[in-house]
């Protein structure tokens, strides 16, 4: 399990995001991509949460079953890293 940080809706309306936890099993991972919507959000100031750096990137990671899907603070790359370097190791170890 790898640890990041997910970008919600608190409301349910799309206007008022907050951020938690979340852990991600890699395997369950079907696709990641950068959410461009969020960004744009950032950028304007409309719903996000207090304190993201305006040039903060996000990443949408799509689960296996394709219905499923999450947004996460930081950029493709560095998420890919982090949840298949993770991955890695933990092989290497058993």
């Amino acid at each position: 399990m790898v640890r990041l940080v997910e970008v919600y809706d608190q409301s349910g309306v799309q206007n008022s995001y907050g951020l938690r936890t979340v852990y991600v099993n890699p395997s369950n991972v079907g696709a990641i991509r950068a959410d461009d919507n969020l960004r744009v959000l950032l950028e304007s100031q409309r719903g996000m949460p207090d304190g993201l750096d305006p040039r903060q990137e996000f990443t949408k990671i799509v689960l296996n079953d394709s219905r499923s899907s999450i947004t996460v603070v930081g950029n493709v790359d560095a998420v890919y890293t982090k949840m298949f370097a993770e991955l890695g190791r933990k092989l290497l170890r058993d």
